[in-house]
């Protein structure tokens, strides 16, 4: 906009490549809204990832398989190690406390997923890991992490 002009509100909806592997179909919608007079917009992911042989949604869980129940705790503690080895290379800003915080073993907390070829990548939300300016950082756990 021009000095003096509004800007108008946004809503955008975009999806992200889909990807079928390992009989699953996944793909991440994006929502982004900016409100008329915010100083930003914010952006919402969606995730759909569907089981082609069960003919249904499915949870992280449900992909990874995993063998204990403790399995949150085990994906926490692999997040916060690939997420801060990114702190430390300069790939987005954060702080240790920050990222506990964001990766705290409670399956809303790694929601937003899309099954690939060997993996299971991981997006957190805007200010989930790190500040606004930091994105939406991601990590890759491979399908085989649990086994």
């Amino acid at each position: 906009t021009k000095i003096g002009e509004t800007a108008n509100s946004e809503f955008t909806v975009n999806s992200g490549a889909m990807h079928k592997e390992n009989g699953y179909i996944s793909f991440i919608l994006s929502c982004y809204t900016y409100l008329n007079g915010a100083a930003h917009g914010s952006t919402m992911l969606i995730p759909v990832n569907y089981d082609v042989q069960a003919q249904k949604i499915v949870s992280l869980e449900e992909v990874l398989k995993p063998a204990s129940q403790d399995w949150l705790t085990k994906l926490s503690d692999e997040a916060r190690r690939q997420l801060m080895a990114q702190v430390k290379a300069g790939k987005f800003a954060s702080d240790e406390e920050w990222v506990k915080k964001g990766t705290e073993p409670t399956a809303s907390n790694f929601k937003n997923f899309e099954v690939a070829k060997d993996h299971v990548r991981i997006i957190f939300d805007q200010y989930q890991t790190g500040p606004y300016a930091s994105g939406m950082p991601e990590i890759a756990i491979p399908l085989n992490f649990f086994k």
